[in-house]
């Protein structure tokens, strides 16, 4: 990212790193990235896929985003999951680092550890779609 900010400044004579700057920089850098991709398909499942979706999706409410919020929040988009399968599905997204644990915020909250990830989701991933297909997935379990 910063050598495509530097690349962009170089290139249009900036001296001057701007916000828009490097919002266009990371538009540019995430847009199709297959890094980004390559990391969604390391978490496996349409559930997990799911989870981190709705981990960036919530982030900004005022409950903090748990393990209990995420199961009911499963359960309202029609996906069910056992208690035991959300803890291992948590603990794998922790293991995999797309995922932490703030311990700041309300007693703590999941949130997502690799920002731009959240912005790849969001220029790449139908979050209905997603939904649909985890649903699926849980049926055939």
């Amino acid at each position: 990212l910063c050598s495509r900010v530097f690349d962009q400044a170089a290139d249009g004579g900036e001296r001057t790193i701007t916000p828009d700057a490097l919002d266009r920089a990371v538009i540019e850098m995430v847009r199709d990235n297959e890094h980004f991709r390559t990391l969604w398909d390391y978490a496996r499942t349409e559930r997990r896929r799911l989870i981190l979706a709705l981990c960036h999706c919530l982030e900004d409410r005022s409950d903090a985003v748990t393990i209990r919020f995420l199961l009911r929040t499963l359960e309202e988009h029609g996906v069910r999951a056992r208690d035991q399968d959300m803890a291992e599905d948590i603990a794998e997204l922790r293991e995999l680092e797309f995922i932490h644990f703030d311990k700041s915020y309300r007693g703590g909250t999941y949130r997502l550890s690799v920002p731009l990830l959240a912005r790849w989701m969001e220029m790449n991933v139908d979050f209905d779609e997603l939904v649909v297909r985890a649903k699926r997935e849980a049926e055939q379990q």
